[in-house]
């Protein structure tokens, strides 16, 4: 897989919703919190895990794999880099509330 291969689904994991609302609970928390907590923001947890391990994004503090479910118990940090790309993703959020809808420009040309 090529550089841009990886970019590019590195892009589209970080467009998903729950991948930001997961970052997203782990930064409220301190930057960690309990699998029994973050499995609770995404229906489908172990593989935005995985992928989010996978990229650099979060770590899991009882080592190992994520090829099985881990404890409850088990902690989930963010790295340096994840909560990089989490202030980077929370500053576009809030710069895009700030933008006028698309549609309503579109009808304002017309």
């Amino acid at each position: 897989m090529g550089d841009h291969d990886h970019v590019d689904e590195t892009l589209a994991l970080l467009a998903r919703l729950d991948a930001y609302e997961l970052l997203s609970a782990l930064h409220a928390r301190g930057g960690m919190a309990p699998f029994s907590q973050v499995c609770t923001r995404a229906e489908d947890s172990m593989p935005l895990l995985r992928s989010m391990a996978a990229c650099g994004f979060i770590t899991c503090h009882r080592g190992g794999t994520l090829d099985v479910e881990p404890s409850p118990e088990a902690q989930f940090c963010l790295t340096t880099k994840g909560e990089a790309v989490f202030g980077h993703l929370s500053r576009l959020r809030q710069w895009l509330t700030t933008q006028p809808d698309a549609a309503d420009d579109r009808r304002r040309v017309r």
